[in-house]
């Protein structure tokens, strides 16, 4: 092989390689089983492309974190009025019309 022919390979050995990581994103290492998968509910979806299913997955990830979250501070919110709420409770119960029904009968 002459000089030329050896760097024109290499250049575009580095050209292909520039070109993917750029246009091409990261490759990702799937598994065959996964990758499966992946073709699956790309089919069930009507997705145009497998990285399409892969961006809705993490949307839906994403959301279900989200509402993990909230229902986290729902739940600190809850236990931090308990006790208030209890005591509201408690000072109502003699005024209760059920009360009062249930003596009359």
């Amino acid at each position: 092989m002459n000089v030329k022919a050896v760097s024109w390979i290499i250049i575009d050995t580095i050209y292909k390689e520039i070109y993917k990581r750029i246009y091409m994103g990261r490759p990702l290492m799937i598994q065959e089983a996964d990758d499966r998968r992946l073709e699956d509910l790309k089919k069930e979806m009507g997705a145009k492309t497998k990285v399409q299913v892969l961006r809705d997955a993490l949307e839906v990830l994403e959301k279900n974190i989200e509402r993990e979250k909230r229902v986290k501070r729902w739940k600190r919110a809850a236990v931090l009025v308990s006790k208030e709420s209890a005591k509201v409770n408690k000072e109502f119960r003699p005024y209760s019309r059920l009360k009062r029904l249930d003596n009359m009968a």
